[in-house]
């Protein structure tokens, strides 16, 4: 049995062929995104499926990662120096199947969620706890086909510019030059990524928009109270929701009266009826359970692995920014070349999937 925190894999390759092989194995999976197991996150669906809010045709959620968060740096190019490896590390198993490179501690232990190599960047990183509502309440999974397209800044904190070229005469050219290979090396400071889904069953067309490195989405009507660092916002036809981070935390209808008044029906998604004792502190205990009784956990792969998937389309789309591309999931393949081409790593010699 398998316990593996989010995103669950690199790659959507990596990602599905994981998925493939745990159910084939027949193992219990869990994957540690922990608001799946909340009360929130369930009452959410509930309450859309309901009708509380009416049809939901847009979804904006945003995240202040890479700027708020330690471990997210963004927009560096490869150190050049090599400092020692510690007698603690083995270097070439850390690397993994990720392309040869020298030891330095801006990848290891704590910063490789900025490199393209090693991470999936803000998006991939919270977009499993902040998409997550959505992804259930909204059966995303069942979109057959979606569109994705990414605009991305790279900009430093000027001061950097100083740093690194001073008065010089050739600092505008340096600077591209700059741009361009950190752009292949590290995950943007900011980014907005647009998601376009068709209809799915008696659920109509729908938008979400992701917004990451403080940028914020348009303030909803009817919306008076402080837009979080984390979050996200449920549109529908006849009110809307709101939410925080890792599993619909904080979750409220809006306008306000529309909370007061709202008395929900006994009709409940039957994928959202089971609760986890413990709610999302008991995320893991939910595994263990599943491991027992062989009954899936709220997170099992098969879930987790749509959704980390969905993610990685994002991500990859951030690397193909101003291209809008259109993902079949059956196929696992886009209607651009450049964007296959990212589907699947390259694996380093002696690593392979």
């Amino acid at each position: 049995h398998v316990y593996c925190e989010k995103p669950l894999a690199h790659s959507i390759y990596e990602t599905r062929t994981l998925t493939k092989a745990a159910r084939e194995a027949g193992v219990m999976t869990q994957m540690g995104n922990q608001g799946r197991s909340s009360e929130q996150i369930r009452m959410c669906r509930e309450w859309v499926q309901d009708g509380a809010i009416g049809d939901v045709t847009e979804v904006r959620t945003w995240s202040d990662r890479p700027a708020g968060g330690y471990a997210f740096p963004a927009s560096m190019g490869r150190p050049g120096d090599r400092p020692k490896i510690p007698n603690t590390l083995d270097w070439d198993l850390w690397l993994g199947p990720a392309q040869e490179r020298p030891y330095h501690p801006s990848y290891c232990p704590i910063f490789w969620r900025a490199w393209q190599d090693f991470g999936t960047g803000a998006l991939g990183d919270m977009g499993c706890h902040i998409i997550d509502p959505s992804f259930l309440a909204l059966d995303l999974a069942a979109a057959p086909t979606f569109t994705v397209e990414a605009n991305v800044s790279y900009n430093a904190n000027p001061e950097i510019w100083n740093t690194l070229f001073g008065s010089s005469t050739n600092a505008k050219k340096d600077v591209s030059k700059y741009i361009d290979k950190i752009r292949k090396e590290t995950y943007p400071t900011a980014s907005i990524v647009r998601f376009e889904f068709p209809a799915r069953g008696k659920l109509p067309s729908l938008r979400m928009t992701w917004h990451d490195g403080g940028l914020l989405p348009d303030r909803p009507k009817d919306y008076t109270s402080e837009i979080g660092t984390n979050g996200a916002f449920l549109l529908g036809s006849d009110g809307s929701l709101s939410h925080g981070s890792h599993g619909a935390s904080s979750l409220r209808i809006f306008p306000e009266e529309k909370m007061q008044s709202y008395v929900r029906s006994d009709r409940r998604a039957p994928e959202s009826t089971r609760r986890v004792p413990g709610g999302q502190s008991g995320h893991q205990a939910d595994w263990i359970r599943s491991c027992k009784d062989g009954k899936p956990s709220s997170s099992h792969f098969g879930y987790g692995g749509a959704l980390t998937e969905f993610v990685l389309v994002g991500v990859l789309a951030q690397r193909i920014p101003n291209t809008r591309l259109v993902y079949n999931r059956a196929k696992m393949k886009f209607d651009n070349e450049a964007a296959n081409a990212l589907i699947k790593p390259t694996f380093r010699e002696g690593w392979i999937l």
